[in-house]
């Protein structure tokens, strides 16, 4: 028996989110040609819920939005942290440093989305907040599960998760 293990990544243009995205590989070797499917599923964070509102949002002690926030999307791989790479809100890969990760920036309405992700728990790290703003010294925990339900809370918030998160920055100094 030989084993053949390879990864493949799905390229942006067929992510279809929460849906299955097949997956054919065949081996061919000395006239026998084996061929295997599988069925891949990818999932979003920050996607706008039902009511059009989106799922991940920063806003300032009184509710409006904050643009120009910057986050980090973070998970731990075999006991390492890897940081997201992102191109146009999509996953394009991991890199072992902060440094190399995508700074995920708020737009006009507060919001920060991630598509082409894995059933897995993910941290959302604030890096950069707005002058005259405290920087959040939470994480925000994401949890997709299997079925692609999406889960967020504060890192070290009490309680289960929701299926959305305000992220609120207060202004002024910090003592």
């Amino acid at each position: 028996n030989i084993e053949i293990t390879y990864q493949a990544a799905i390229s942006a243009d067929t992510v279809a989110i929460g849906s299955a995205n097949e997956n054919t590989a065949t081996l061919t070797y000395k006239k026998q040609t084996v061929t295997a499917n599988a069925n891949v599923y990818t999932f979003e964070i920050g996607a706008d819920d039902a009511n059009g509102k989106p799922t991940i949002t920063k806003v300032d002690g009184d509710g409006n939005a904050l643009s120009g926030v910057k986050f980090v999307l973070s998970k731990t791989d075999n006991g390492t942290t890897k940081y997201a790479t992102v191109n146009n809100n999509t996953l394009t890969g991991w890199v072992d440093s902060e440094t190399g990760a995508t700074a995920l920036i708020t737009d006009a309405d507060g919001s920060i989305a991630v598509k082409g992700l894995d059933a897995d728990t993910y941290i959302l790290t604030e890096t950069e907040t707005l002058p005259g703003y405290n920087l959040l010294t939470d994480t925000i925990t994401v949890v997709i599960a299997e079925d692609g339900t999406v889960t967020y809370k504060l890192t070290n918030g009490t309680g289960e998760g929701s299926d959305s998160i305000e992220i609120v920055n207060q202004s002024g100094s910090e003592l």
